[in-house]
């Protein structure tokens, strides 16, 4: 409303002094305005718009000061302002153009413009309340959007119940409910070890140069307490990493780089691990760190290292997402590589997870087990699972009700995990594994290394 009050009037005033076509020629014109009347139109005109704007509100709708701020959305202290300005440039004129006007005289200047806005006008028919009439209509308009906008959102909100109805009919849900006759139950069945078919060591090759290796490094929690270093081989040919590495971050108290105390770590962590690290294209080197936050000495300082940096071949590599303490020293163990599986050939798994889960709590999802062959696939014995999230393993028999998979054929199962309290928490992967009775193993979403997970407090 504020608007179209504004521009109707600043419209009116613009139009005054122009011709005006009427039916009957009137047999007197309008009263001839004073030669200094006409400077204080023109000085008008050439106002700023804004304070233009409040002499036409303030002495031709005869608005008062509060009025005209809530119109125009400002502080009355701003309609001040900008009144006193436009009212001191005109009293200015005034006094230089008006030989009747000492120097000294005050010049009423708020009269003489109140006249000229109203009293030397054309007789234009207008409303008797300009601001109500044009009230009423910009309410009238509102309603109306208010009972369209309405109308529109209660369409919507029918539309998306309808079709939320039909998605849920037909999707899959990740949830698992009792009593889901396709889900073939879980069993506590646990299992101390497994045996894995790898692929054989590979001979040393030649030395890796610091070029050969990726420019950022990433991290794996293999079991509390310990973290994984990994670096891939970033060149064309198979090469041969040995030996340790160095560790440097940024003190966050200080904010200066320093190396990390670290010590030679004693027992390896990865039993299958193979030393030196001979990485074919594209296949990770591995370090493991052992990390704690307790020292013999209670009085240490406590100290962390951000933005931790590896250090090999003379190359400085970020780890990303890795903060290390510094009250106690590091145990850095040394390059090897972690022979990668045998996989069974034409069998897949994903799994079906809730995107949280709560520390302490049993989580509880559905793998789908997939044979894409033309021949069943043998289930006796029954696989062995290996779950796995932040460093935390379960292994346990598969509940197996059949003895084979038919040929193209799937099957779900549901898997049970415990969540430790002192599991990490955030953002997590949960992965799964099969291991056949041959020692091969089918991996769940292998493409990714299986899903992402949050664990909450």
């Amino acid at each position: 409303m504020r608007r179209i009050i504004i521009n109707r009037n600043l419209n009116r005033v613009r139009s005054l002094g122009r011709e005006r076509i009427v039916a009957d020629v009137p047999d007197y014109g309008c009263a001839p305005r004073e030669p200094v009347d006409e400077q204080v139109w023109r000085m008008l005109a050439e106002l700023p718009r804004q304070q233009r704007t409040v002499l036409v509100l303030r002495f031709f709708l005869d608005l008062s000061e509060s009025q005209v701020a809530e119109m125009l959305g400002c502080s009355v202290g701003t309609v001040k302002s900008n009144s006193s300005r436009a009212l001191a440039k005109l009293r200015a004129i005034l006094r230089a153009l008006d030989s009747t006007v000492r120097s000294d005289e005050k010049v009423n200047i708020e009269d003489r413009l109140r006249r000229l806005l109203t009293d030397n006008l054309p007789d234009v028919p207008t409303w008797s309340d300009p601001v109500g009439r044009i009230g009423d209509g910009v309410t009238r308009r509102r309603r109306r959007r208010r009972i369209a906008s309405a109308a529109l959102a209660i369409s919507v909100i029918m539309l998306t119940s309808v079709g939320v109805a039909q998605v849920s009919a037909s999707r899959t849900d990740h949830t698992l409910r009792p009593g889901d006759s396709d889900v073939v139950p879980w069993q506590q069945k646990p299992v101390n070890s497994v045996t894995v078919i790898r692929r054989e060591p590979r001979p040393d090759s030649r030395p890796c140069n610091p070029s050969d290796l990726t420019r950022s490094a990433w991290t794996e929690a293999t079991e509390p307490g310990v973290v994984t270093l990994l670096v891939a081989n970033n060149s064309d040919t198979r090469c041969t990493l040995r030996g340790t590495a160095m560790l440097t971050g940024l003190e966050q108290q200080s904010s200066a780089r320093r190396q990390i105390e670290a010590r030679a770590l004693v027992a390896e962590p990865e039993p299958l691990g193979q030393h030196p690290a001979t990485i074919d294209p594209g296949e990770p080197a591995r370090i493991d760190l052992r990390v704690s936050d307790r020292c013999s000495d209670p009085a240490a300082s406590v100290v962390r290292y951000l933005d931790v940096e590896i250090v090999t071949l003379g190359r400085s590599i970020p780890v990303a997402q890795l903060e290390l303490p510094g009250t106690c020293p590091v145990e850095i163990g040394q390059w090897y590589v972690l022979p990668p599986p045998l996989y069974t050939p034409f069998v897949s798994a994903s799994i079906e997870a809730p995107k949280a889960v709560q520390r302490g709590t049993q989580l509880t999802y559905v793998v789908t087990l997939r044979n894409e062959s033309g021949n069943a696939l043998p289930l006796s014995p029954c696989p062995i699972t290996v779950q796995q999230i932040s460093g935390q393993t379960s292994k346990n028999l598969l509940n197996c009700t059949d003895e084979t998979l038919g040929a193209h054929q799937s099957r779900r199962f549901e898997m049970q995990m415990w969540i430790p309290a002192d599991t990490q928490l955030g953002q997590n992967r949960l992965s799964w594994m099969a291991v056949m009775g041959d020692g091969r193993v089918t991996v769940a979403d292998l493409a990714t290394g299986g899903t992402p997970l949050v664990v909450e407090e």
